[in-house]
């Protein structure tokens, strides 16, 4: 017989978080043992969308809230190579991995610069799909990340279980 009690206890963390920040806060504490101390997720917007219609498809955020602003004031969501991975992949990947395979425009260039200032400096990205047929892309941040593959496994594995119970609380 095997013995879940790890993983039934993150699940009862996450379980126990009533709101998408607690949900932020589990999750970074989870992932801050791999470097990674922020997690945003959310629906893609379709092209074109208004910086308003971008900011709420957001399901969780930890990110700086002035970083959020930026980001969607200057519509990075359309530049931003981990986001056009993620939604063509659905694995979790280092942003470095993602980045090495890039060459980035100077949109690209400044966006990764600018969302150094905050910390955000390497990551890992996802993407899960609802039953609804929606992609949500979640990313990780921090500034020294340090995961194996197995690692990458494993904060997917806890991540589809936090985007599930945000969903779930969300009572949309």
């Amino acid at each position: 017989m095997f013995d879940f009690g790890k993983t039934r206890a993150i699940i009862q963390q996450i379980q126990r978080a009533r709101s998408p920040l607690a949900i932020c806060n589990t999750l970074v504490s989870f992932t801050g043992n791999y470097g990674l101390h922020a997690v945003c997720a959310g629906t893609l917007p379709a092209k074109g969308s208004t910086p308003g219609d971008q900011v709420g498809h957001l399901v969780l955020s930890s990110w700086p809230a002035e970083w959020i602003d930026r980001y969607v004031s200057c519509n990075y969501i359309f530049h931003d190579p981990i986001v056009n991975h993620a939604r063509q992949s659905g694995s979790a990947i280092l942003w470095r991995d993602i980045l090495k395979a890039q060459k980035g425009s100077c949109k690209t260039s400044k966006l990764l610069s600018e969302a150094r200032e905050f910390r955000l400096v390497d990551g890992i990205a996802m993407s899960f799909t609802t039953l609804e047929g929606l992609q949500i892309v979640m990313s990780f941040a921090g500034e020294q990340v340090e995961l194996s593959p197995s690692d990458l496994d494993v904060v997917s594995f806890v991540s589809s279980y936090a985007i599930g119970h945000a969903l779930s609380t969300a009572g949309g």
